[in-house]
């Protein structure tokens, strides 16, 4: 399966079920609570919530992601086997993105063990034929070291901006107090300002021709169904709370300066 049509299935599903949860709960007045601006930190709990964040940031995310791993495995720094550990995975976006990087630079996904870790659980987690693949629904600020000490990359897929100073301070007393057995250790991070409600404006790291040569800035264009922005602004016509401004982010905002980071 291709990239573009994997985001076209997952944009349906998601799209679906998010009329039908609308529906359910009478209106979109909890996706208000997805912002970052001033610090929030949206209620991932809500089926609602994460719903909306798929449509608004997925297709974006996963070309970030999927250039992200695959400038990590042209530098070559690791060895055949990957051991990932996703700290604030979701529903597994980058898990996603990785499996495609591994396809698109003729590797084999069995060579692939996947770990993310969130304190929410998450729907539309899939493993896609990462079959060593496995999602742990717990807090890793009460952890006192990883789960396992052979992890060769270590990723935070946006998460690492939604970390207190606190919480930041101890993931990194976790990972002094692993004994790592590998030589050889690749951190990721794709980073973002959360202060700032620009959404529209985060930058990510990419070719402007986009991953695959099919998901440029254009191309992105045509892929993203004008019609869910359509349907969530008549929700909001019919409810004087509601006032979503719903923009899909677009790889147009991929496609010049860097804002993800390897780093070995």
């Amino acid at each position: 399966m291709s990239m573009e049509r994997f985001i076209e299935r997952k944009l349906r599903k998601v799209f679906r079920d998010f009329q039908q949860e609308a529906d359910s709960v009478g209106g979109l007045c909890a996706c208000k609570d997805l912002t970052y601006e001033g610090g929030n930190r949206p209620d991932y709990k809500s089926a609602l919530v994460q719903q909306y964040y798929m449509l608004r940031y997925f297709p974006a995310y996963l070309a970030e992601y999927y250039l992200m791993y695959k400038h990590m495995l042209q530098e070559r720094f690791l060895g055949e086997s990957l051991k990932v550990i996703s700290i604030g995975s979701g529903c597994g976006i980058d898990c996603w993105g990785l499996y495609f990087a591994i396809c698109d630079s003729g590797g084999d996904p069995k060579r692939v063990n996947y770990t993310g870790i969130d304190i929410v659980k998450w729907k539309y987690q899939e493993i896609l034929h990462i079959d060593n693949s496995y999602f742990i629904n717990k807090d890793i600020t009460e952890w006192t070291k990883l789960d396992e000490n052979d992890y060769n990359v270590i990723v935070f897929p946006k998460s690492i901006g939604e970390f207190s100073d606190k919480d930041f301070n101890i993931v990194c007393d976790i990972f002094v107090n692993t004994d790592f057995s590998e030589k050889r250790i690749c951190g990721l991070c794709s980073l973002m300002d959360i202060g700032k409600e620009g959404d529209a404006e985060w930058q990510g790291q990419g070719p402007q021709d986009g991953p695959q040569g099919h998901l440029g800035a254009e191309g992105f264009s045509r892929l993203y169904p004008n019609h869910i922005g359509k349907v969530i602004h008549r929700h909001c016509n019919h409810c004087n709370h509601c006032s979503l401004p719903f923009i899909p982010i677009s790889l147009r905002k991929y496609c010049s300066n860097s804002s993800s980071s390897t780093t070995t």
